[in-house]
């Protein structure tokens, strides 16, 4: 959901992969109650568990662009801080995934050192249900910021909960009431750092094959690197594997787990 400006400064999504076909829906119309819309959604959400949500156009919208634009900003600047300095932060798996996850402490599916670092903001801390986990002097001060763009993101999941349920034929607030902002969760903010792979013999993933706790994730990315399990493939098929392409104004909408569990 990065502005064109974040995309122009990389070097272009390569066309000789496989890249996984997702559904667009434009946030503007998601908000109208489109009916169409909102059956894209149902669809995708059950038969694939991805979709592209286009934000541009939408008020809304337009102010998350520029909030993810400086996030990404800021996301530089707490992963580039010293090692010491945010091993001060270090989270307290696997009690809390909020804080600092430092390069290699997970494992990939060969079990490999994972090749990511992450920071977690807990949205209970954000919001002030808890109080606020121990944070980098940068990202205090730039808290109305982080506070804006979890706003932002709660009411285009909230604006998704309600269209599901509408196809569902299920009270609007079904999925919505199950996850207020106002009442202790494991909503949480997610900067990532993936590191390269640099020689072609440790070609290898980051992460590992997983799904997403939770209800609904919305993914900020510029450079790519996320791969997607096509429906009915073995995660031992190479082949079955897609590569999920972003785009500029657009964020990635993932079928978590819980969502997905309610839904199928």
């Amino acid at each position: 959901m990065a502005s064109k400006v974040l995309f122009d400064g990389i070097p272009p999504f390569p066309g000789d992969v496989p890249t996984a076909a997702m559904a667009t829906v434009p946030l503007e119309l998601l908000r109208d109650g489109n009916d169409e819309i909102e059956k894209n959604i149902l669809t995708a959400s059950t038969d694939f568990g991805f979709f592209l949500l286009d934000i541009r156009g939408d008020s809304t919208g337009s102010v998350l662009i520029r909030e993810i634009d400086a996030l990404f900003s800021l996301c530089q600047e707490v992963m580039n801080l010293p090692a010491d300095v945010k091993s001060q932060h270090e989270h307290d798996f696997p009690r809390s995934f909020l804080g600092f996850k430092p390069l290699g402490q997970a494992k990939t599916e060969k079990g490999e050192p994972d090749r990511y670092e992450s920071f977690n903001f807990g949205q209970d801390g954000l919001m002030e249900i808890q109080p606020l986990q121990s944070l980098p002097p940068m990202v205090y001060d730039r808290l109305p910021l982080v506070r804006s763009y979890l706003t932002h993101c709660q009411e285009i999941v909230a604006l998704l909960n309600k269209a599901l349920a509408r196809q569902l034929k299920l009270p609007e607030d079904t999925f919505s009431a199950l996850q207020s902002p106002k009442k202790p969760s494991g909503t949480m903010i997610r900067l990532l750092k993936a590191y390269a792979s640099p020689e072609d013999e440790d070609l290898r993933t980051a992460l590992v094959q997983h799904t997403d706790f939770g209800t609904i994730t919305l993914l900020a990315n510029v450079l790519g690197g996320l791969q997607i399990l096509r429906p009915g493939g073995s995660p031992e098929d190479k082949s079955a594997w897609l590569w999920a392409r972003p785009l500029p104004g657009h964020c990635m909408c993932i079928c978590s787990y819980s969502e997905y569990r309610l839904l199928v």
